[in-house]
């Protein structure tokens, strides 16, 4: 899968800054700790997505973990 951004600096930059707002919002709300975690989460894993910095992954099977 391609990794490199998806549109151009202007337009990450500008995502960034309502990401940072979004947050602010979230952060304010009386959501609760997990929802607000998974709202920001998947909308930084978006705009890191964008950026050609993330590339989505299924779930982890519990037996793929390595045990240290």
């Amino acid at each position: 899968m391609e990794s490199s951004m998806k549109t151009n600096q202007k337009t990450v930059e500008e995502l960034e800054r309502l990401l940072a707002d979004y947050i602010q919002v979230i952060e304010a709300s009386d959501l609760r700790h997990l929802s607000a975690n998974m709202y920001m989460t998947q909308s930084i894993n978006f705009v890191r997505w964008v950026k050609g910095d993330y590339v989505p992954k299924g779930r982890t099977n519990k037996s793929e973990i390595a045990v240290g």
